[in-house]
This record gives C-alpha cells, structure tokens and sequence, in this order.
C-alpha cells in the first residue's frame, strides 16, 4: 500500500507540478503527511480530484487499492493494457536503437536520472541540509520546474544560452555545470566565481523535473 500512495505523490506532481506536501518547517510536512492534508487544485478534472484524495489517504486500510484504481473511470479512460514481454521474442529489432541510444549517453556524457516519490518529497526546502555543511560566504540557491521537453532538449537550450553568456560548461555525471569567473571590485581579493549546476530527473517519458 505505501507503494501506491509513492504513486499518488508521483501523480500529484505529473498533475499539478508541485509537491502534495511542501513547508518551511519539516515537522509541518510531516502533519500534512499524517493527516494526508494536500491541497488538491478545484482546476484538476472531477476524476482526478477524487483518485488523487483516495491514492493519498494516510490510512492504508481506507486507500484505494490496486483493483480499486484500475476500476476508477478516471484511470480507465484511454487506458490500453499492457501487453506482457516475450521473453522468446526476436530482440535483434531492438538492437540499433539500443546501440543509438548508448552512443549518444556516451558522447554526451550526461545519464538522467531516475527519481521517486521520497526523493521528490525530499526536494522539499524544509528538508535541506545544506546550510549545515556550507560555507559561510556560500551563496546557494535553488530552482526547481517541471518540463515535458526531453532532457536532450533541456540540456541543449540550457547550453545554448550560458555559452552566450562566455559561461565555460562542463558535462559529468549526469549534471550539466556553468563555471565562470567574475572580477571582484577593485579592494576585494582575487576574483569570485559564479557555479550553475544544472541536473535532470525524469518521472515519466514525458515529464521531466
């Protein structure tokens, strides 16, 4: 049951681009949770409102199960069910666009990576532990947005723009990251430097945070 409600906060977000449980304070995220207190948007369909209140049910004896999901209208329109994978099956089909798809994470050098519902919660500011390990004179800030372009896409544009701003980008690990040096004022020692860091989640072959 705790991996549907996992799909019920992935849901939420795929709706509604933000999170079901955000707060400045962590204890206050953690009563929202308990209390399945998440603000359902009045512009989200009847359907969606309803499924999404039944999938976020703290109660694990109240929530809707899998059966109930599959019989609710909302899930049931324009669903098409899977079709089960034959393991018998002539896989040579698939090879080019494997051997594609591996060419260009490796030219690229950038591997998205996958995310989950507790890493989406844990995206919340209230449970950012930075600040702990920071330095003082750190300046760190944080920006988040949900995206049905493809990471490609994404990556490319964030490229295209800071490399006109004589930003020196680098590709590792997944991340994209902008370096580049500012002069200080004429008293100030040496130089301060500006790091964007730029990383890629994806929830859903279309929805990308």
């Amino acid at each position: 049951m705790s991996d549907i409600w996992s799909c019920g906060v992935i849901l939420y977000v795929m709706l509604t681009g933000n999170l079901p449980f955000d707060d400045q304070n962590v204890v206050v995220v953690y009563q929202k949770i308990r209390k399945g207190n998440a603000h359902i948007p009045k512009w989200l369909s009847q359907g969606a409102q309803d499924i999404l209140k039944k999938i976020l049910d703290p109660n694990p004896i109240t929530r809707i199960d899998v059966d109930g999901i599959r019989g609710h209208d909302w899930f049931k329109q324009g669903y098409t069910p899977a079709v089960p994978f034959n393991d018998d099956e002539d896989i040579s089909m698939y090879e080019g666009s494997l051997n594609m798809t591996e060419n260009n994470g490796i030219q690229d050098n950038i591997a998205i990576n996958q995310i989950n519902a507790f890493q989406l919660i844990g995206m919340s500011s209230c449970l950012d532990l930075s600040g702990f390990f920071e330095k003082e004179d750190a300046s760190k800030r944080k920006i988040r947005f949900a995206s049905n372009h493809s990471p490609a896409y994404l990556f490319e544009k964030i490229e295209s723009i800071v490399r006109k701003m004589d930003f020196q980008v680098h590709k590792s690990n997944g991340k994209l990251k902008v370096i580049k040096d500012c002069k200080g004022p004429a008293n100030s020692k040496g130089q301060e430097s500006l790091l964007i860091s730029a990383e890629v989640f994806t929830l859903h072959s279309i929805f990308i945070v």
